[in-house]
């Protein structure tokens, strides 16, 4: 079976004292060096010189019959794109268990613990109002921390709590988000996810998943403005949204381009810089709100595997939710 087609080899593996020195792409001098075994954690990585910059960035696009049905042996004088600096060597995973549904919890969590080796996982849970065997089941893994909460503590303002933890700060380039009902559904999604990453980085791109459009005109009507919502946010920083067909702002654009918020990946830089997720969400329009403030941290969002090759999710309706989209007008009904 052939290797995914569209992503070349990440580069040439160096030794430890070189890999300091010297950058694993191009084997010029390495700006990412600290003088020390691990990568600075936003790290930013060097081009090739004889490459030419990308005018637009790689999406992955293979066809499930056609990805490697396992993890292959690294290729000799390869680099694991998981080791890149730009990925860090780590990555780390929060997932929201909510309910009596231990049956979910174990095969979202059992798929990650299957396909992410420990030495590179750090792996944090958040608990809403689960069930005694749900808690149970948590509490046999290997959690670097357990957020629990007796009542539904609802999922915006728990993955805030995750994500802006004095007390277990996240220390990796990137956070992945997996809900409940999500699961890997390939042994290769790290390393795929890790070779998108990498070559995607110098293109400003900082959010992967299934991407999607969110279009504010259907709310603009009698006299209702949807766009107030979000311009009156702290983390705003006045770029036009899109149109349909494009992330490049448009003045008058209405197009909010985003990633399925059952799961995705995105850099802690653009979390930081936009303050990720909005303090006023609780259920709904978390995954356009933060395709929003990517956007206006000035960064972007690409596909990854949006056919739901790599990793799956449901897009059905969240358990026990009725919530209208926080932008809507008064009395909308929730959306479908």
């Amino acid at each position: 079976m052939s290797e995914p087609t569209g992503i070349p080899p990440i580069g040439p593996v160096l030794g430890v004292a070189a890999h300091l020195e010297r950058c694993p792409l191009c084997g010029g001098p390495n700006p990412h060096s600290n003088g020390t075994a691990a990568p600075p954690p936003l790290p930013v990585p060097c081009r090739p010189p004889s490459a030419p910059p990308r005018t637009q960035p790689v999406q992955l696009q293979t066809p499930p019959s056609e990805v490697p049905p396992g993890p292959p042996a690294p290729r000799p004088g390869t680099l694991d794109p998981l080791d890149h600096p730009v990925v860090g060597g780590r990555l780390t995973i929060c997932v929201l268990c909510y309910g009596d549904h231990a049956d979910l919890a174990q095969r979202c969590l059992g798929s990650i613990l299957e396909t992410v080796p420990r030495n590179r996982l750090d792996l944090r849970v958040g608990a809403n109002a689960c069930s005694a065997a749900t808690l149970a089941y948590l509490k046999t893994l290997p959690l670097t921390k357990l957020y629990e909460h007796a009542h539904n503590a609802y999922k915006y303002p728990v993955m805030r709590e995750m994500f802006h933890d004095p007390a277990c700060p996240i220390l990796t380039p990137y956070v992945i988000w997996f809900d409940d009902d999500s699961h890997a559904a390939h042994p290769r999604w790290p390393s795929l996810l890790a070779e998108t990453i990498v070559q995607n980085h110098s293109h400003g791109v900082r959010l992967y998943g299934a991407r999607k459009v969110h279009d504010l005109a259907m709310y603009m009507h009698d006299g209702h403005r949807p766009e107030l919502w979000f311009r009156t946010a702290p983390w705003h920083r006045g770029v036009p949204w899109s149109g349909p067909g494009s992330e490049a702002p448009l003045a008058g654009g209405t197009c909010i381009h985003f990633a399925s918020g059952g799961f995705w990946a995105l850099g802690v830089e653009a979390l930081q810089r936009g303050d990720i997720p909005d303090r006023r969400l609780r259920h709904r329009g978390g995954d356009i709100t933060i395709g929003a403030q990517v956007k206006q941290a000035g960064f972007r969002c690409v596909s990854f595997s949006s056919k739901k090759e790599l990793v799956r999710w449901s897009d059905a309706p969240k358990r026990g939710y009725n919530e209208p989209f926080p932008w809507a007008p008064p009395g909308s009904a929730p959306p479908p």
